[in-house]
């Protein structure tokens, strides 16, 4: 079937500033993406760190904003549509932290997520992917493993959803290859439940939520 989605155009007024580690400014190129992963504008920071953009978005969706440069790992904000209203399309106090982009460390790819109980991406989880992507091309190097992560407060195991944690990384590994990454470079492993942050029963529902993810360990640059 088909879906029709009813709304009408708003002039969002985006800033912020892009640090790294220490939390220092640093440039950087920024897409703002629909949540189809459709580039809608781009911009830079400048020496200061400091951006800012006018773009005209749908009313009622969602959109994600990626950071990347040569020498840092990415870095994803999803802009919901409730958060968009609230702040009636204007966000000026965006900060993101851009890391230090290393071999042999573990990151966070954020702005990831699925679908409840299954491996599919949702759409709006394509702009992190791909921002990875355009990393991984301008440093042709690099070479990583992605590592799926299951959330099942109280049950700390790798027998724990071990599959589905394996095929959440596998969809990663699969869309970069859509995009031009070769095969050679990218292996996946799935860790079920065996390394939750917050493994307690306990959990609340941001904590599981953070349970759910996908690491990804730059295993060489070189």
């Amino acid at each position: 079937g088909h879906t029709i989605r009813l709304g009408y155009e708003k002039v969002a007024q985006l800033s912020g500033v892009v640090l790294n580690e220490e939390n220092k400014p640093i440039r950087s190129d920024i897409v703002l993406e629909d949540s189809q992963g459709k580039e809608v504008k781009k911009t830079k920071s400048d020496a200061e760190g400091k951006y800012s953009m006018d773009a005209s978005l749908w009313s009622k969706s969602s959109y994600t904003l990626s950071f990347f440069n040569d020498s840092s790992f990415v870095n994803s904000k999803v802009l919901s549509a409730d958060l968009l209203e609230k702040t009636n399309y204007k966000i000026s106090d965006i900060k993101t932290i851009l890391p230090k982009l290393r071999g042999g460390k573990k990151y966070i790819l954020g702005g990831i997520n699925f679908y409840g109980g299954t491996p599919e991406l949702v759409p709006q989880s394509y702009s992190s992917v791909y921002s990875l992507g355009k990393l991984m091309k301008k440093n042709k190097k690099m070479t990583i493993r992605i590592e799926g992560h299951i959330n099942d407060p109280g049950n700390s195991s790798l027998e724990s959803h071990e599959n589905l944690s394996e095929q959440r990384a596998l969809a990663v590994y699969n869309m970069l290859l859509l995009k031009g990454i070769e095969k050679e470079r990218i292996s996946t492993i799935g860790f079920g439940s065996m390394y939750m942050l917050f493994p307690l029963s306990n959990a609340t529902e941001n904590q599981q939520a953070a349970n759910r993810r996908v690491e990804i360990n730059v295993l060489s640059l070189k």
